[in-house]
């Protein structure tokens, strides 16, 4: 997960200014608890910056930005001396007296060691001697979690040279940051073990006294938030592989060799005529909105939609929902209602057929409600002959699946 230095970087050395006529006339003035001098400006995401220089571009307001120490940084939101303080994850200590930005930007936290004791055991030592960068969320969430021994340091770089030097047990920070940093030592196979603690959406946070005096400028700020970043989550190759060979797999590999899968796209392999699928189609939507299940029903309860609700309980939460589809792409089994009956024309369906039968991984989405990191994953179910019959479509909740890794 990246962090936001190059965001910081930005804003403290230049500011945005913009002069489209609705824009406040005075500059926001915006805090953060990072060091925003290089050379810890080095690991601020540059995406994130671009998706905050493009927000405040377009809202045509002005900005400074000072970097203070967390209390000092709090103190002046809560008098008032601050606008905004970024990025943040969820505080709930600001929650009384300011408001937050749908997020923006999001953090990896993972764990990094190089001890022989086995690091899920190891990060749960609450006297563990720990590194991570000053001032920034992850050293937030190691006091408000009771860790006590915590070395805060200023750059990226003196990370790895404690965790080399054996001066620390372990740094929390960014995935992105090992990667860089370590190369082909990081991973099962080398010398720098790891472990996924959580993903932290970042945004804003506004002060209510601001908000007074710009009362429009949070709808404003959200608003622009999709235009300047559809896509600002991705998993990393390292996480894509991870949750296919561990979670999608093992699943494919279960539900393949079961009968009940194989009969049920036999009896699906005949192709329905278009109009008969578009009828399907907006039946299913339409029993979806009335509550009165016939043709829902019927998917919902076959002996192939048990089996898949049985690989969802067994995955204990890594795994959202399943779905088989014929390879017309309208639903065999389902293990919950789907808000449509055919997926043909979605990308999870597309994306497989036009690619030779490859398994497609979908992006990684966010979903504002739950608060939950989703993905897709779709692959073919070929018969004995190697011929296309089927769908299997698998939602994962991210977070949940690398808890478990």
């Amino acid at each position: 997960m990246k962090l936001l230095a190059t965001l910081l970087c930005a804003l403290s050395c230049s500011g945005v200014h913009a002069s489209k006529a609705d824009a406040p006339s005075e500059p926001f003035r915006l805090v953060t608890s990072y060091s925003t001098a290089p050379p810890s400006s080095s690991v601020v995401g540059s995406a994130t910056s671009v998706v905050a220089d493009c927000i405040f571009n377009n809202l045509g307001v002005s900005y400074e930005l000072t970097q203070l120490p967390w209390l000092r940084a709090h103190m002046q939101l809560v008098t008032g001396r601050a606008d905004g303080i970024l990025p943040m994850i969820n505080q709930p200590q600001l929650e009384e007296v300011a408001k937050r930005s749908a997020p923006f930007g999001l953090e990896k936290w993972y764990w990094f060691s190089k001890s022989d004791t086995p690091i899920t055991t190891l990060v749960r030592d609450k006297s563990l001697a720990i590194a991570t960068l000053r001032g920034s969320n992850h050293a937030l969430w190691l006091a408000r979690n009771g860790y006590i021994n915590v070395m805060e340091v200023e750059s990226t770089s003196q990370l790895s040279r404690l965790l080399d030097l054996g001066r620390v047990d372990a740094v929390f920070f960014e995935l992105q940051w090992a990667l860089d940093a370590y190369g082909e030592q990081f991973g099962a196979s080398g010398s720098i073990k790891f472990h996924f603690e959580r993903y932290a959406a970042l945004g804003l946070y506004v002060a209510e006294q601001s908000l007074k005096r710009f009362p429009d400028f949070m709808r404003r700020f959200n608003r622009e938030i999709e235009k300047c970043s559809p896509e600002w989550v991705a998993l990393s190759d390292v996480e894509v592989e991870l949750i296919k060979t561990t979670i999608f797999e093992p699943v494919r590999v279960n539900l393949g060799s079961n009968s009940v899968l194989k009969g049920a796209l036999q009896a699906a392999a005949s192709q329905p005529a278009s109009e008969v699928l578009a009828d399907l189609d907006d039946r299913w939507r339409a029993e979806l909105k009335s509550g009165d299940y016939n043709l829902i029903k019927q998917v919902v309860e076959s002996p192939l939609s048990l089996l898949l609700r049985q690989e969802v309980e067994l995955q204990c939460g890594s795994i959202s929902e399943l779905i088989v589809t014929d390879r017309f792409g309208a639903n065999v089994a389902v293990s919950q209602p789907t808000t449509d009956y055919w997926q043909g024309d979605e990308i999870k369906f597309r994306s497989v057929v036009n690619s030779g039968y490859k398994t497609y991984f979908g992006p990684m989405q966010y979903d504002a409600s739950t608060q939950k990191f989703q993905t897709q994953i779709s692959a073919p179910i070929l018969d004995e002959a190697g011929v296309f019959i089927g769908l299997l479509v698998m939602g994962v909740d991210v977070e949940r699946a690398l808890e478990k890794l």
